[in-house]
């Protein structure tokens, strides 16, 4: 028997492999705006207390830390209005956490007269942003064909909110387990290189929910380059009920 002959009876005795099913592009980014709402919606409409917990290193050419610098703060509501506590600061090992509340309650009271102007990555496939970016389909996950990958890229202008990237969702449900990507512009002329990765938990009644944010990036002015990478982590999540939907007004016939 020839080689030629082994080895079709070989691939004839394989199984066949099923057929992924076709998905619809265009139904999938509604579940997905449906079912993994904005970060900024979520903050402002349905967030009642979270603990949030940061590590952040300063890093040599050879990726070692050699800076560390950690903060818990416990974020809640009171009267309509959103409070911020430091519960722990430690850098490079030292507790500084007397020192660095007394700095943050300054900063804070600052932010509250002037307006906090700070700005945090929004998500591609809220409704206002999925118009900003081109969508394609990777197929299904290599260790889960039962969840499914998706690039995007800007469609046109560049900007921190324009992201370029892959995700892992769930087609049933519309929730994002994964985020990796890079925005389209960097936030400062510093930055040279910035890497993000979100990893997302789901929360009944809300969707998925950010749960871990990874920042790596490289920078700086000439030969002062800089690395650094941030890891920060979201635990004990409360929301809100969600709001109830405003009543259809009755109007009167001319």
């Amino acid at each position: 028997m020839t080689a030629a002959r082994i080895l079709l009876l070989l691939l004839l005795a394989l199984p066949a492999r099923a057929e992924q099913p076709q998905v619809d592009l265009s139904a999938l980014l509604q579940r997905i705006a449906a079912g993994t709402p904005g970060m900024g919606y979520l903050v402002q409409q349905r967030l009642q207390a979270m603990t949030v917990t940061s590590v952040s290193e300063e890093l040599d050419a050879q990726g070692r830390a050699t800076h560390t610098w950690e903060r818990v703060r416990r974020m809640a509501e009171q009267d309509g209005k959103q409070e911020s506590e430091l519960l722990r600061a430690v850098d490079d090992g030292q507790d500084v956490t007397a020192h660095k509340r007394a700095e943050a309650e300054r900063r804070d009271a600052e932010q509250a007269k002037h307006g906090d102007k700070a700005s945090s990555f929004e998500l591609p496939f809220t409704p206002e942003n999925q118009p900003r970016h081109r969508f394609s389909m990777v197929g299904p996950d290599a260790q889960d064909p039962t969840k499914l990958r998706l690039r995007f890229e800007p469609a046109s202008e560049l900007g921190p909110q324009v992201m370029q990237g892959e995700a892992l969702v769930d087609p049933r449900s519309g929730h994002v387990l994964q985020l990796r990507f890079s925005p389209s512009k960097f936030p400062s002329m510093l930055i040279d290189r910035m890497d993000v990765e979100m990893d997302f938990r789901a929360h009944p009644g809300v969707g998925a929910v950010l749960s871990r944010l990874g920042v790596e990036w490289e920078g700086g002015l000439l030969f002062f380059k800089k690395r650094g990478r941030s890891t920060v982590t979201f635990e004990d999540v409360v929301f809100k009920p969600a709001p109830a939907p405003a009543p259809i007004g009755l109007h009167a016939a001319p």
